[in-house]
C-alpha cells in the first residue's frame, strides 16, 4: 500500500544516488559508462527505500536509522551486483572467460571494481550523513501524514 513514507524515502534515496552518481562519472576511463548506469543506480535506490526503509517507517527514529543504514547496504549491494553482473556478460560475450566456473566469480570481481570507483571520501561521507537525514525526515513524515 503506498505511503507518504514510502514515496519520499523512495524519492530522497532516489535523488541522493543519483547525485553520487554523478560524483563517480570522473573516475570513468575516457567516461565510458556502463550502460543504463544513472537508470539502474537511481531506480535501484528508489525501489530500496521504497521496500526497506519506507515499508517499515513509523515506529521510532532509532529504528528509522537502523533501517536506513540497511537501506544503504542493500542499495550498494544490489548496484554492485548489477553492474557487476552486466559487466561479467559483455566480457564473456568477448570471450574473456573459458568456462562458467570463471565467470561466475568475475560477476563479484567486476562489483568489486566498481565499489572501488565508490570509495572517495566524498561520496563515503555523504552517503553516510545523507542516509542519517533521510531516515529523519522519513520518520517525520511517517508520524505526520500517516
Amino acid at each position: 500500500m503506498p505511503t507518504a513514507a514510502k514515496a519520499f524515502s523512495a524519492l530522497l534515496f532516489g535523488a541522493l544516488f543519483y547525485v553520487l552518481t554523478r560524483w563517480t562519472v570522473p573516475t570513468f576511463e575516457g567516461g565510458a559508462l556502463p550502460k543504463w548506469f544513472f537508470e539502474l543506480n537511481v531506480g535501484l535506490a528508489a525501489v530500496c527505500g521504497w521496500r526497506i526503509l519506507g515499508a517499515r517507517a513509523g515506529r521510532s527514529y532509532s529504528y528509522s536509522i537502523s533501517h536506513s543504514v540497511t537501506t544503504l547496504v542493500a542499495i550498494l549491494f544490489w548496484i554492485f551486483l548489477t553492474h557487476g553482473f552486466s559487466e561479467m556478460i559483455s566480457q564473456s560475450l568477448r570471450k574473456q572467460y573459458k568456462t562458467v566456473m570463471e565467470a561466475i566469480p568475475g560477476t563479484f570481481a567486476n562489483g568489486f571494481d566498481f565499489a572501488v570507483q565508490f570509495a572517495s571520501q566524498q561520496i563515503i561521507v555523504t552517503m553516510l550523513i545523507s542516509t542519517l537525514l533521510i531516515a529523519f525526515i522519513v520518520e517525520f513524515i511517517a508520524r505526520r501524514w500517516s
